[in-house]
């Protein structure tokens, strides 16, 4: 059985998925946050899950370094919007 640290909606389709960009909202720049989807347990506590990330390469390497836990079957990449938006999954 899988549990999802967060659910997120029908991911878009097409080349606009894979080169998502932050964006501005007023002053700040929208990032990047990372949702684990894990076999047993809950991936909230993970490391990395909860943080923010600034770029797309850096919340990629972070999904990398989380896939290296082996109750980690993939990671969900969204942008940091309410609510969040599907950008793309990292899987192993």
């Amino acid at each position: 059985m899988l549990h999802h640290a967060l659910l997120v909606g029908n991911p878009p389709h097409g080349p606009a998925a894979t080169e998502a960009e932050p964006e501005r909202t007023g002053n700040r720049q929208q990032g990047f946050r990372l949702q684990a989807n894990v076999r047993r347990g809950n991936g909230s506590n993970l490391p990395g899950a909860g943080v923010r990330y600034l770029t797309l390469d850096d919340a990629r390497e972070a999904a990398r370094q989380m896939l290296r836990d082996e109750r980690i079957v993939q990671v969900t990449v969204v942008a940091d919007t309410h609510p969040p938006r599907f950008v793309e999954w990292v899987n192993r």
